[in-house]
């Protein structure tokens, strides 16, 4: 793992969530919105899109764990790890 100060993995972990659930969910949130609007709306107002069910309650949770507004409350990378293989391990397993 690369070493980085703490505080720079607990914005890529938010940066990465925003960015898996923008993805997966095929929508783009608030996407009629400014910069700076967005930066109002996420940062000041602590608005975060919503996750659609077909996530999983895991999934869902992990994100919304991620999206922590307190960076200390966000889980820390191994922990981001250790839940997506369990994910994973359980759908290889439902998919045999």
């Amino acid at each position: 793992m690369v070493m980085m100060p703490i505080q720079y993995w607990q914005i890529l972990l938010m940066i990465f969530t925003f960015l898996f659930r923008e993805i997966f969910a095929e929508e783009k949130p608030f996407q009629n919105m400014g910069t700076k609007e967005l930066y109002n709306l996420v940062v000041n107002e602590r608005s975060r899109p919503k996750i659609p069910n077909f996530f999983g309650e895991t999934l869902a949770n992990l994100i919304r764990a991620c999206w922590q507004s307190d960076p200390k409350k966000r889980p820390n990378i191994d922990r981001v790890i250790d839940i997506l293989n369990d994910i994973d391990g359980r759908y290889s397993e439902d998919t045999q």
